[in-house]
């Protein structure tokens, strides 16, 4: 069906209601009293984690795609988006965009269940759960079950029509059952949990506890709760707003934060950067405390691995790459601004070419005319400011890189001359096809720096990397593949392995493991790998630095 032909279903859609219901096209005039707090009437600081990562309202909505995605979730935040867009414009193309979207989501949905209990809208793809399950088309999430009724107010709103009063009630009193009765809403006597991903049969054992996904329910909820000032959505937020007061330092770790519990995932720079945008809406929204204080410990887990600092000359330096992961992109477009010693301010943009993977990307820098003091970093998300820290004081940039010793040795299949290299790969010499490169020093590995291993390697590698500390304790993570012929520099930061809690300082070795099973390693020849330089950097200076002198170079990771 395309777009024209949606639209003459959509406005067909909308007279034969008209004439049950009375204009859904009428004007605002018959919106509720003036004064009143609508859902479509808050300020784009608290709506921003509805419109994060989704298209803006002055693209044109291309519905056969979004419907051929199967997300309820894309279809309801961009609804959701041009509905506030129109409460500012009026434009009528915006409004009839908006009746083509409200149709596909009544009367198109490729899966939707409806009951006498229950009215969701399901997902039309498969996913892989964090176990590594694949769940097939028919799953749901208590994202878009939260926001889908806060649309239908929205279309209230503008089209005025009870009917949409009757549906968002339905809708919302469906994601308030328990996911193992096909709603959203898990209660316990920790409080109550919005889970962002369920399937038939689920039980509450198997729920991720996902903290984004139940921010952004909870926000709707509370969006919800506010424009319908009924007592017992009122109630299921408090007890919303108590499950995740009770389960919060679950998600805090030294030094960074956690994505999900069950199964605990560590959270990658942009879901810290956009459960800080959540809790700063939630806090904006209702005044409460806990959300501030969690807004604020986000940023300053940010302010402390994506610092600022200033070298001898006077350069402003910060690095675009950090924990947990430094081999991405990870923090959006930028912007750096100080204060200088005479009051003025300076800033620094990462440029409209932030996420192309090059050195000069990594980092950002200038020379401000005086010296700075105190510095401010943003995202820029939608070209508007989300600030991830305030008025940090400067770091001073000094020092160069710490080069550690080491003795190498190597097993299982791989082998070499003893304490020297390079080390040959027999890929089919051992078992569990793997083989390992065991580097033993005194490693003092942290969670505020990065560290980096040269490695050479002649085939494309696959590897991961354990770390040993003083205690026997270890900690494992996966890394992107070395690539063939190539000069590979393996920067890690400590926090991302999952468990670094667990590891002291004092790491006593490394080992590199690399995967030669068929499925990872096609081609079943030797090949040979170097180890070079074993490094760690306590500011962006040193890393640029060795970088600008160094064959090695970063892989790009996803």
């Amino acid at each position: 069906m395309n777009h024209f032909r949606l639209l003459i279903s959509a406005l067909a859609w909308l007279i034969s209601m008209s004439l049950a219901y009375g204009n859904p096209m009428a004007s605002s005039s018959a919106s509720p009293q003036k004064g009143t707090l609508t859902v479509l009437g808050y300020s784009e600081e608290i709506t921003l984690p509805f419109n994060f990562f989704y298209i803006r309202e002055e693209a044109k909505t291309d519905w056969q795609t979004l419907v051929k995605e199967g997300s309820p979730l894309k279809v309801s935040t961009r609804l959701f988006v041009l509905m506030s867009s129109y409460r500012k414009t009026h434009n009528l193309g915006t409004k009839a965009d908006i009746a083509v979207g409200l149709d596909i989501l009544v009367n198109h949905w490729p899966d939707t269940t409806r009951s006498e209990k229950l009215l969701r809208w399901n997902y039309n793809h498969s996913f892989e759960d964090h176990a590594y399950k694949t769940h097939p088309p028919g799953w749901w999430s208590g994202m878009d079950s939260f926001l889908i009724p806060v649309v239908f107010l929205g279309a209230f709103e503008i089209f005025q029509d009870k009917h949409w009063l009757d549906l968002a009630r339905r809708s919302m009193d469906s994601a308030l059952l328990p996911p193992n009765e096909g709603g959203s809403l898990w209660r316990s006597p920790e409080g109550c949990w919005i889970s962002e991903y369920s399937w038939p049969e689920i039980n509450n054992s198997e729920e991720f506890y996902v903290l984004n996904g139940h921010l952004f329910g909870l926000q709707a909820l509370k969006i919800f709760a506010n424009a319908v000032k009924e007592k017992k959505y009122e109630e299921v937020f408090q007890c919303a707003l108590q499950g995740t007061e009770s389960r919060a330092e679950r998600f805090s770790i030294p030094g960074w934060s956690r994505y999900m519990l069950h199964k605990p995932e560590i959270a990658p720079p942009h879901y810290v950067i956009y459960e800080l945008s959540q809790f700063r809406a939630l806090w904006r929204m209702t005044g409460i405390e806990f959300f501030k204080k969690e807004m604020k410990r986000r940023q300053a887990l940010l302010q402390e691995q994506y610092a600022a600092f200033v070298t001898d000359s006077g350069e402003v330096i910060l690095s675009r790459i950090g924990a947990p992961h430094p081999y991405m992109f990870d923090i959006y477009p930028s912007k750096l601004t100080c204060s200088l010693k005479d009051g003025t301010a300076w800033s620094l943009m990462s440029g409209d070419k932030s996420y192309s993977w090059n050195e000069q990307g990594f980092f950002i820098s200038g020379r401000p005319s005086l010296w700075p003091t105190l510095c401010s970093l943003s995202a820029i998300i939608h070209g508007k400011d989300l600030p991830l820290y305030q008025d940090a004081p400067i770091n001073i940039a000094a020092g160069i890189a710490k080069r550690y010793q080491y003795q190498i040795s190597a097993s299982k299949n791989a082998r070499s001359a003893i304490g020297q290299g390079p080390i040959t790969v027999s890929v089919t010499a051992s078992e569990k096809n793997a083989a390992k490169i065991s580097l033993s020093g005194e490693f003092d590995i942290n969670s505020k720096e990065l560290f980096g291993i040269e490695l050479s390697t002649g085939r494309k590698t696959p590897i991961g990397v354990t770390l040993i500390d003083e205690h026997r304790s270890e900690v494992f993570r996966y890394y992107p593949a070395l690539e063939k012929g190539g000069n590979t520099f393996i920067l890690l930061s400590k926090l991302g392995f999952l468990g670094s809690e667990n590891l002291s300082n004092k790491v006593k070795r490394i080992v590199i493991w690399l995967y030669t099973d068929k499925q990872n390693m096609p081609d079943q020849s030797d090949f040979s790998v170097n180890v070079g330089q074993i490094l760690s950097f306590a500011n962006p200076a040193q890393l640029r630095a060795y970088l600008e002198k160094s064959e090695f170079k970063i892989p790009e990771g996803q």
